[in-house]
């Protein structure tokens, strides 16, 4: 196996496979990629277990044709470190190349047949879609995935496919992020995405060929393919913790509320992060109060309608749910100091919907 290429290209092509080697993995051969040289181009292969991307570069100039396993990330390194154009790579008996100015490196190989024998793109179902809105969706909800990997269903991204309209929903049980976008698609299906396997897709593409059955998703763009496990359901009913007709409203500004949580967190307790939001005809009074720091307050002005209320909130998971919202203002619903709060862009936007919802905590 052997070829010369443009040092940037190869760097950015290893930086997505390597994206997905895991750090530290009970199967070491997962610290390897698979490099493939074939009909001038070349194929860097990369795998946890769950998830296997492919990326493939179109080779200018002379190169000969095979395959070896090595050390994705030690290899990325080298070739993010070189300060020549152009990366050779060449194998020999036991070891790959590498070769870029007057830098010279031996890296040991593997056999490529120690690599894990690769999935299949799934042929189930099979839909196109604009990468744009998929990065959108994710990009609004991912965050609220569950970290618990004791309730797998939880770490999903919940991904609906209709005809006419996609929803993404994410929850960790105490807030919940709901997005809407109209998008015609000939199926109609629903898949539990793992967050990586959408989040190591490059972006800049309008469209993504999308394959999936009842086990694996898969994303195939010009020169990437990902294919992922999905996660096993049933996801929770998201619709029966979407609150309705909720008596008290506020609109505030997104960044006055945003800034006035960040303050507020420097007095918060550190652990549990607990502020209290007390709502008025006018405004709305963020209180912080630590037993160790001290406390503060500061008002700042709204539009309420409803029964005055106090409500306590996490800090943190609130101001999580501001940074993805991207309009002026945004509403705030609230019903009792201890029920579920809607929390939503005001906007006038036609395409779709994005709301959020969040447990409040019991003030101390």
């Amino acid at each position: 196996m052997r070829c010369a290429l443009n040092r940037d290209l190869l760097a950015e092509a290893l930086g997505t496979v390597v994206s997905i080697v895991p750090s530290r993995s009970t199967y070491p051969v997962f610290h390897n990629i698979l490099l493939e040289i074939e009909q001038g181009r070349l194929a860097i292969t990369g795998a946890d277990g769950d998830n296997v991307v492919r990326q493939e570069v179109k080779l200018e100039g002379k190169s000969e044709d095979g395959s070896v396993l090595v050390d994705g990330r030690r290899l990325t390194e080298l070739v993010r470190m070189s300060n020549a154009e152009t990366v050779t790579l060449k194998t020999t008996e036991s070891k790959v190349a590498f070769e870029s100015g007057r830098m010279k490196a031996e890296l040991v190989q593997l056999a490529p047949e120690q690599f894990p024998e690769l999935p299949k793109l799934p042929q189930e179902i099979q839909f196109e879609f604009p990468l744009t809105t998929l990065f959108e969706m994710y990009d609004i909800c991912s965050f609220a995935v569950s970290r618990d990997d004791s309730r797998p269903v939880m770490t999903a991204i919940n991904w609906e496919v209709g005809k006419s309209e996609s929803r993404m929903v994410a929850t960790d049980a105490v807030r919940l992020a709901f997005v809407s976008r109209k998008v015609k698609v000939p199926v109609k299906t629903k898949l539990l995405l793992a967050p990586k396997a959408v989040n190591i897709l490059p972006r800049g593409e309008e469209k993504v060929q999308v394959y999936a059955d009842q086990k694996m998703v898969g994303f195939r763009l010009e020169n990437t393919t990902v294919i992922s496990r999905t996660i096993e359901g049933p996801y929770p009913d998201y619709e029966r913790v979407i609150p309705k007709n909720m008596p008290a409203k506020a609109v505030v500004s997104r960044e006055s509320l945003a800034g006035a949580l960040r303050r507020a967190m420097v007095m918060a307790n550190p652990v549990s992060k607990q502020i209290s939001i007390e709502f008025t005809a006018k405004s709305m009074i963020i209180r912080a109060k630590s037993e160790e720091t001290g406390d503060s307050e500061e008002e700042l002005d709204c539009s309420y309608k409803g029964e005055e209320l106090t409500v306590g909130f996490n800090g943190g998971f609130l101001l999580d749910i501001l940074n993805h919202i991207g309009t002026e203002e945004l509403t705030i619903e609230l019903s009792t100091p201890m029920s579920p709060v809607m929390v939503k862009p005001v906007s006038e936007e036609q395409n779709g919907e994005e709301l959020f919802i969040m447990m409040p905590v019991r003030l101390d």
